[in-house]
C-alpha cells in the first residue's frame, strides 16, 4: 500500500493502461484499487502484483563463470527498451527507471515501479476511462513534472539533473545506461563513488557526468572494469546513441541548453534496441499527439543555460 499526493498518476492506474496497449515486460497486476480518495491531498493505493524474483543488479553479479555476458546483457537491455518505447506509444512515460526498478524472472526483464510516470498524452486510448475508474482529473497528471531528484539520483539524466523543464523517452534511456554501469561498478580504493556517479550538486553532478562522458576513457570514470568485449559495445552503442550527433559529443549541450533536443538515431539505435521495438517508436513517431510525449515542455519553458558552479572550478577527472 501506498500513499501518494492526489495530483498524481496513481500507479495502478499506470498498469491498467500499460495492459490495454499491451505492453510487454511489465508483472501482472492481481489486485489494485484505491482505499481512501483523498485524505489532506492524499489518496492510499494498493497493488498486488507478481513476484519478479531479483533486481537487475543482483541478476549480473550472480552470473556463474565463463557465461557471455555480454549476449545476457544485450538481451536485458532489449527488453528494457521494448517496454520502455512501447510504453511510450501507449502515452507513458516511466520517469524513474533505476536497478531496483527493473527485476529479472527466469531470464525476462520486467519494468516495474511506475509510480512517478506521467501520462504523456490523455488523447491516447483508454486515458479518459481509466480517469474515472481510478478517479483523477487526466489534467492534473498530463504534463506533470515530479521533482528532479526523485529517486536514486545516481541514474539521472544530464537533461534532468540540470532542471530542463521536459522529459522524453532519452531520459529513461539514458537512466538504463546507468543502470548497466552500476551493475558493474568497482569503487575507488578509497571506497568512494567513481566520479561519473558522485554526487555534489544537481547542477555540478550534472555538469562532471556530461565532462566525463566526453572523454576517451568515459567508462573509467563510471568505475567500469569489466573486460567482456559484448557489454562493452552494448555501452558504446548507447553512448553514441544518446550522446553523439552527426560524430559530434552532445553531452555538454544536454547540460547547457534547456531547448536542445537529441535525435531518434535509428542505426544507432539498431545496435542496441531490436528492429520490433525501433517500428513501434517509429509509429508512435507518425502519431502527432504521441509525438508530444518526446518533449514534455512546461508553460514556463527557457532557453537559459547553465555553467558550472565557479567556486568549484572545473570537474575533476
Amino acid at each position: 500500500m501506498t500513499w501518494s499526493p492526489t495530483n498524481r498518476l496513481s500507479e495502478g492506474a499506470v498498469y491498467d493502461l500499460l495492459h490495454a496497449h499491451r505492453v510487454r515486460h511489465v508483472p501482472e497486476v492481481f489486485d489494485s484499487g484505491i482505499l481512501v480518495d483523498n485524505l489532506n491531498g492524499y489518496c492510499l493505493e494498493y497493488l498486488v502484483i507478481e513476484n519478479c524474483w531479483q533486481t537487475i543488479d543482483d541478476h549480473i553479479r550472480s552470473l556463474p563463470v565463463g557465461v557471455d555476458h555480454g549476449q545476457i546483457v544485450r538481451s536485458l537491455v532489449e527488453q528494457v527498451t521494448e517496454c520502455i518505447i512501447s510504453a511510450l506509444a501507449a502515452g507513458i512515460l516511466h520517469c524513474d527507471i533505476s536497478s531496483g526498478h527493473i527485476a529479472i524472472k527466469d531470464g525476462e526483464a520486467f519494468v516495474i515501479d511506475w509510480g512517478h510516470a506521467n501520462i504523456a498524452n490523455c488523447s491516447v486510448g483508454g486515458a479518459s476511462e481509466n480517469a474515472v475508474l481510478w478517479r483523477f482529473n487526466p489534467e492534473d497528471v498530463e504534463y506533470k513534472l515530479y521533482d528532479a531528484l526523485t529517486g536514486d539520483v545516481s541514474y539521472t539524466s544530464i537533461g534532468v539533473l540540470s532542471l530542463v523543464p521536459r522529459r522524453s523517452v532519452f531520459d529513461d534511456i539514458e537512466r538504463l545506461f546507468y543502470v548497466i554501469f552500476k551493475a558493474y561498478l568497482t569503487k575507488t580504493r578509497g571506497g568512494q563513488e567513481p566520479v561519473g556517479f558522485r554526487f555534489y550538486d544537481s547542477t555540478n553532478f550534472a555538469c562532471t557526468r556530461a565532462a566525463c562522458l566526453g572523454t576517451n576513457n568515459w567508462r573509467k570514470h563510471f568505475g567500469f572494469t569489466c573486460a567482456d568485449a559484448g557489454v562493452v559495445d552494448i555501452l558504446e552503442a548507447m553512448h553514441k546513441f544518446l550522446f553523439v550527433q552527426d560524430d559530434i559529443y552532445v553531452g555538454m549541450r544536454l547540460f547547457s541548453e534547456h531547448k536542445f533536443e537529441r535525435l531518434f538515431d535509428t542505426q544507432s539505435a539498431k545496435l542496441f534496441i531490436n528492429q520490433t521495438t525501433v517500428d513501434i517508436f517509429d509509429e508512435a513517431n507518425q502519431l502527432d499527439d504521441t509525438m508530444e510525449a518526446l518533449q514534455i515542455v512546461s508553460d514556463n519553458d527557457s532557453s537559459s543555460v547553465h555553467t558550472c558552479n565557479e567556486h568549484d572550478g572545473e570537474p575533476t577527472l
